[in-house]
């Protein structure tokens, strides 16, 4: 089966509900199934017969069962939910969630309607962190950003979380973010903001021949002898009509900045001031 368009981030929980039929565990395992989310396992691997998906009430677990050999399989194997008992529903909820940056009691809200009993902060917790090594690991396999015919959008930022949710003292680290034309993103610490190491990150992410657009700040100049081609943005004035600008690149770090401090949900907008 060909995967169909995924989840997007326009819609919101009831829109998604809609869509995916949360609330009915069979109609969103085949909804994910379309989408590539889960593997189709309805081919019996023991006797070749046709597998069937039945629910089991007392956990809202989806399972494959053969109607020869009688054998069961979770409707979760072969997926990042393979180790989950929550809900498919829950699970789908709670990936719109992670993406649009809710805090843990905006998502356990969200994820009410699909989960007989509340769901725990250390579900949230375990759930956050593998989401977020997810995207990791996404964002790694990406060598180099960029090419002679994309614009590679560059900024940094101060990015910080407070250990264990406790206290007022934040833990801050310089971060140097680059996007690119087709939304590959690179996300490197930096030690110092100077042109030795900002170049020297450049130069190791974005493919030469890339038009860069950064901020004004002077740390930046001399990219032209790399053989990149740099445009700066004056953040002081309202409107560009040049055409650059690192909009991509400050829409991403709204929503790392709720998300990387402590790879998880978001426990308070502490940041955001």
């Amino acid at each position: 089966m060909q995967p169909t368009s995924p989840l997007t981030l326009h819609w919101d929980e009831a829109e998604l509900n809609q869509q995916a039929g949360t609330e009915d565990p069979i109609n969103c395992v085949e909804w994910c199934i379309a989408r590539g989310i889960l593997p189709d396992l309805a081919q019996c691997p023991h006797d070749g017969g046709r597998r069937r998906l039945k629910t089991r009430a007392e956990r809202q677990a989806v399972q494959w069962r053969c109607g020869t050999c009688e054998r069961s399989v979770s409707a979760f194997t072969g997926s990042i939910f393979s180790e989950s008992h929550l809900a498919i529903g829950t699970l789908i909820t709670m990936l719109l969630c992670f993406a649009r940056g809710y805090s843990y009691e905006q998502t356990k809200v969200a994820c009410s309607r699909t989960e007989k009993k509340a769901i725990s902060n250390v579900a949230l917790t375990r759930w956050g962190t593998i989401l977020h090594d997810m995207v990791a690991r996404c964002v790694s396999k990406y060598p180099k950003i960029g090419g002679e015919r994309s614009v590679v959008q560059i900024d940094e930022a101060l990015l910080g979380r407070r250990n264990y949710h406790v206290g007022r003292r934040l833990t801050r680290t310089w971060v140097l973010g680059m996007v690119d034309s087709a939304g590959k993103i690179k996300l490197e610490v930096c030690a110092t903001r100077n042109s030795a190491t900002l170049h020297r990150l450049m130069r190791k992410y974005a493919r030469v021949g890339s038009t860069i657009h950064t901020d004004e700040w002077r740390a930046y100049r001399g990219l032209e002898q790399y053989g990149y081609n740099h445009a700066t943005v004056n953040h002081s004035r309202r409107f560009v009509s040049s055409g650059v600008h690192t909009q991509r690149i400050e829409s991403a770090w709204r929503w790392i900045r709720r998300t990387v401090r402590d790879k998880t949900f978001v426990a308070d907008d502490e940041l955001d001031q």
